[in-house]
């Protein structure tokens, strides 16, 4: 289906993946004719074992390729996109560490990177603008022991924290995407 592209991080949030589907794929059409892509990646399925498991967590924290990396990558080239193609890569929790590796190492130029709750804060291409939000009583992202002194990645690129502790209603607390 036909979807405006995205303004604001609060449209990258609300288009995060939810319940069984982990992968979003949306193909934008430039002016000459190139495409683009964004990938939204959601965070670990808890309910069952599926490739977005917690042994995709343990070799994505440790900067091994996993099954969800994987996963992530065969729904890009589903969706048309080639090596070289440029990618604008969204993820919450695990997402998070699959679209820095997708930064890093996957084929694709990167052009922006928005993570949520991160569980490594992995550098960024200094080329690639870097956005991160997470809450500072959300246990996930302390997994990154504090993650870098300074913002990385290209000039603009921004780490965004508050305390979510006051948010009712929170699934998961503040690890939640609510």
């Amino acid at each position: 289906r036909s979807v405006p592209p995205p303004r604001t991080i609060e449209a990258l949030a609300t288009r995060m993946p939810s319940g069984d589907a982990r992968v979003r794929v949306e193909t934008y059409t430039m002016q000459g004719g190139q495409r683009q892509y964004v990938v939204y990646v959601a965070g670990t399925d808890m309910t069952r074992t599926t490739p977005f498991d917690n042994i995709s967590n343990g070799q994505l924290a440790a900067g091994q390729r996993s099954a969800s990396y994987d996963a992530v990558l065969q729904a890009l080239r589903e969706a048309g996109a080639e090596p070289g193609d440029v990618v604008h890569a969204v993820g919450h929790s695990q997402g998070a560490m699959i679209t820095s590796h997708l930064a890093l190492e996957g084929g694709y130029v990167t052009r922006t990177r928005v993570s949520f709750g991160p569980a490594v804060d992995a550098d960024a291409p200094a080329a690639v603008p870097r956005v991160v939000l997470r809450h500072t009583d959300d246990p996930v992202p302390t997994l990154a022991a504090g993650g870098h002194a300074q913002t990385v990645g290209a000039p603009g690129s921004v780490t965004v924290e508050r305390d979510a502790s006051a948010a009712p209603g929170a699934a998961l607390g503040s690890h939640d995407m609510g």
